[in-house]
């Protein structure tokens, strides 16, 4: 799909009667003549600023958005007859549209990669949002205190850099449970790929018992069977793991199998680390070495988590009630898709051009999208190429090198270094 049909598709959704019936509280809700429309809080809300709400109002009549100016709280208040629903279901509907043509898609041996992980996000702390979404809680010895949080599940496709489902749920909620809740839109072509945290016997015997493919990294003390390939005695072996005794009851009220048939393979990282993953995939023309590749590629979710928080500013919540929380996420999954699409094809080309492979600038492109998301999606342009062909000279202009082979050593949390990020190296992208 190019990034003018999706474009297109956005802006025609928010001038459709029918969708904004669909995604407004009240019957009444933008039947009259208002100066926040249903299309201008869409957008302003899509553009989530870092600034305080009476600048974005201010700079919406400034830029001649809107007749008049008006207040934070007026916007507030127009707020709340717009649900979430609508960036959810706008999203729903690039992602479809993206798969219109798997031909055009990167894909590994025909495999579609979903890497599947949780995001915690720390949410403001008022009592609606802490019922809605549970609380953390904080001990030490001579404190007690606890804040809101939120989880957010999602299934990434990491090859083609975009977040194809997700949940936004309790904080406290176990993660194998959400991401079970993600299998209905996985089809038997994808290869699902876990962290450690998904380690147990219950849930790749979900997955085995619904036919799909996953690469699961393994715990040392998950199973005796993974002891050898930890020591490096073993490191390519299919084994057969029977059911814990304290899970049978749980396993058989499931109707799950009660031993699950899996391949383990070990390999050596860059560090010396020996990493032991289990797969169902049983073809030995897969090597050890390709299932490291594979594996190392689902950290291409965490760079997703990272985008979310990190350059997007999810965490910088515009509201303190809970649909302003589910409007903020919502949308911020939208721009993200959204801008993979818009870059896709660019993203290819700049990839094989020049000795060195280069692609887009994430700060770049995010601040240019959110800055032009009134000219893009809200001034009827049904042709939006001109506005198109504009961003992508920026973005050409401002690629930076790709270098897929770089290893950084991680380094242990330190306050004073995240302090100093936020402070002075932190690039806010709007």
């Amino acid at each position: 799909m190019n990034r003018a049909k999706a474009t297109k598709y956005i802006a025609i959704k928010l001038a459709c009667i029918e969708f904004i019936n669909k995604h407004k509280y009240k019957s009444q809700d933008f039947t009259r003549s208002r100066i926040l429309t249903f299309s201008i809080l869409f957008i302003t809300i899509l553009r989530n600023s870092v600034k305080s709400l009476s600048i974005v109002m201010n700079e919406l009549f400034m830029d001649g958005y809107i007749e008049v100016p008006v207040t934070a709280s007026a916007y507030t208040q127009a707020r709340k007859k717009l649900k979430h629903t609508a960036f959810k279901e706008l999203n729903e509907g690039l992602v479809e549209m993206q798969y219109e043509d798997p031909s055009s898609l990167k894909t590994w041996k025909s495999f579609r990669l979903l890497a599947v992980d949780c995001c915690k996000l720390i949410l403001p702390n008022t009592k609606p949002i802490a019922k809605e979404f549970g609380t953390i809680i904080i001990k030490t010895n001579n404190y007690t205190s606890e804040y809101a949080c939120a989880a957010f599940e999602c299934c990434y496709d990491v090859l083609n850099n975009l977040s194809i489902s997700g949940l936004l749920t309790n904080g406290n909620i176990y993660e194998p449970e959400l991401a079970a809740n993600l299998l209905d839109q996985v089809k038997k072509t994808d290869v699902l790929i876990y962290d450690r945290g998904y380690c147990s016997f219950k849930f790749p015997a979900t997955l085995i018992h619904k036919g799909l493919n996953f690469i699961i990294r393994c715990n040392s003390n998950s199973f005796k069977a993974f002891e050898p390939f930890f020591n490096g005695e073993l490191t390519d072996e299919i084994v057969t793991l029977d059911i814990p005794l304290k899970r049978y009851k749980e396993i058989m009220e499931l109707d799950l199998p009660l031993s699950i048939t899996v391949r383990i393979v070990a390999v050596k990282l860059v560090t010396g680390e020996i990493e032991v993953l289990m797969t169902s995939l049983m073809d030995k023309n897969i090597t050890p070495a390709d299932f490291r590749t594979l594996y190392g590629l689902r950290w291409s979710i965490e760079t997703f988590f990272y985008i979310l928080k990190g350059r997007l500013a999810l965490e910088n919540f515009t509201g303190l009630t809970v649909e302003s929380i589910k409007q903020d996420f919502w949308s911020t999954i939208l721009i993200s898709n959204y801008e993979t699409i818009v870059t896709y094809d660019l993203n290819k080309n700049l990839a094989q051009v020049g000795p060195t492979p280069r692609k887009i600038n994430k700060a770049v492109s995010f601040n240019i999208i959110k800055n032009q998301a009134f000219e893009i999606l809200f001034n009827n342009k049904l042709d939006p190429e001109e506005q198109l062909n504009k961003l992508e000279k920026i973005f050409t202009a401002a690629a930076i090198p790709d270098r897929d082979d770089r290893y950084s050593k991680r380094k242990p949390p330190s306050i004073t270094r995240s302090c100093n990020y936020l402070r002075r190296k932190k690039k806010q992208v709007y």
